[in-house]
């Protein structure tokens, strides 16, 4: 009995494993929802503000990043409405509780840098 076995009454079958996929980007994104979409956005935004901010003096103005800037303010947004969700639900652990505390901090302080972000850059247009 070198493998594995489940004893369902008088019979023994061998147990299947679920054969993991390799490649990391794909496990990520099999379960394609609400992280991936305030990853990707967070993600598009950077990179936004990087570029507005390398040409900020050659052919870009201020519109750029408050383009990103506005990314930023709804990652942060749909990531609080995530956590918001897991506060409300049922069945939660305490490490998701904990985990959602954190992120809610995390990105209330991105919001208020973002929108501070916007601000200063109005201010400066």
């Amino acid at each position: 009995m070198s493998e594995e076995t489940l004893t369902t009454g008088a019979e023994t079958a061998p147990r299947k494993r679920k054969k993991k996929s390799r490649n990391p980007f794909v496990r990520y994104f099999v379960p394609f929802g609400l992280k991936q979409i305030t990853d990707l956005l967070m993600l598009a935004g950077a990179i936004v503000i990087l570029i507005g901010l390398i040409f900020h003096g050659l052919w870009l103005e201020n519109t750029v990043v408050i383009v990103g800037m506005f990314i930023y303010v709804v990652a942060s947004l749909i990531a609080i409405f995530r956590c918001v969700r897991v506060f409300i639900s049922k069945t939660k652990t305490n490490s998701e509780h904990k985990s959602a505390l954190i992120n809610v901090i995390i990105m209330g302080i991105i919001l208020a840098l973002s929108v501070l972000g916007i601000l200063a850059a109005f201010l400066l247009w």
